[in-house]
């Protein structure tokens, strides 16, 4: 096993064998892989980077998130599949924390969920439309946006 600027070569036999270990290098079209915060991510919630921007944690709802998780993680020292927010080529499907229509505006909540954008007061974070309906812990089918923020006034 050969090293060379973090990227590791393994050969086996005639052939090699590369992997990143500097995931979010690079360009990318719809998706990004980075190292979880936390063993148990959960797949199909959202996903925002942790404080120094070097890892991705389960999103709060006050954060803004970057994309929706492909599948669970179990392990930090392991890259996860994201599907970045407003860019992926597929509708996404997403937990959801409460009841959902088809045609709502739907919002990041705690611990990575989705909601309908309440009709109360307040500035949310619009991250695209839900396509079904579901109920609480439900995955529903989103078209996704780039997240913005919506103020909703009385």
């Amino acid at each position: 096993m050969k090293t060379n600027n973090k990227t590791t070569l393994h050969e086996t036999g005639l052939r090699f064998i590369f992997s990143n270990t500097k995931c979010a290098l690079g360009t990318h079209e719809g998706t990004l892989s980075k190292f979880p915060n936390a063993d148990n991510l959960p797949a199909h919630r959202l996903i925002c980077f942790t404080e120094d921007n070097d890892r991705i944690q389960l999103c709060p709802n006050n954060e803004l998130p970057i994309g929706v998780t492909y599948q669970p993680s179990t392990n930090t020292c392991l890259p996860i599949c994201i599907h970045l927010l407003g860019t992926s080529k597929y509708t996404l499907h997403i937990q959801t924390s409460d009841t959902v229509k088809a045609g709502n505006l739907l919002c990041s909540d705690d611990d990575g969920y989705v909601k309908a954008i309440p009709t109360t007061s307040g500035q949310y974070t619009c991250i695209g439309i839900a396509l079904t309906d579901g109920q609480k812990d439900d995955l529903i089918e989103v078209s996704t946006t780039v997240p913005h923020k919506l103020e909703i006034k009385e």
